[in-house]
Order: C-alpha cells, then structure tokens, then sequence
C-alpha cells in the first residue's frame, strides 16, 4: 500500500498492438517499447485460427507469455545502477 507521500512506481515498458480478424484467423503485431529511449525491445506477429475454441483468449496468452519472457530478458540486459 502507497502512503501518500509516495509516489507510484514508473513503467519501464509500454506495450502497442494491432488486431484484426482476415482469412478465417485472428492476427496481431505486437511490441514491446522502452519508454525512456523509445527502443524497441522486441516484437512479434501473432496468428489463430477461427476454428480455435475461444481464439482471442489463445491470442491473448500467447501474447502475454511472450511479453513476460520479453520483460524478464530486457530487465536482466539492463546495467546496474552505480554504486
């Protein structure tokens, strides 16, 4: 819990997306910014058939598995502070 002299934690990334349906699939580009700099730290597209149970929720967990193993490889690449 924030006390209120404290100030919210910043986000380091910021995520950006398109999706549309075409072709009998869902698809969508998605990437994975460094607010900072801008970087572009990594991006993918994504692909599900219609035929796929509920492919929104199989789109979305992709995307959101991709995105933690992304941030967890960004955070580890970054320089320690100086001491």
């Amino acid at each position: 819990m924030l006390r209120s002299t404290e100030q919210p934690p910043r986000a380091r990334y910021e995520v950006h997306g398109t999706a549309w349906m075409e072709g009998g699939a869902t698809h969508a580009n998605v990437e994975l910014r460094e607010i900072k700099t801008g970087r572009q730290v990594w991006s993918e597209s994504f692909t599900v058939r219609q035929d796929d149970v509920t492919p929104i929720d199989v789109l979305a967990a992709r995307i959101g598995r991709s995105l933690a193993v992304r941030v967890r490889e960004a955070e580890v690449a970054r320089p320690l502070p100086p001491t």
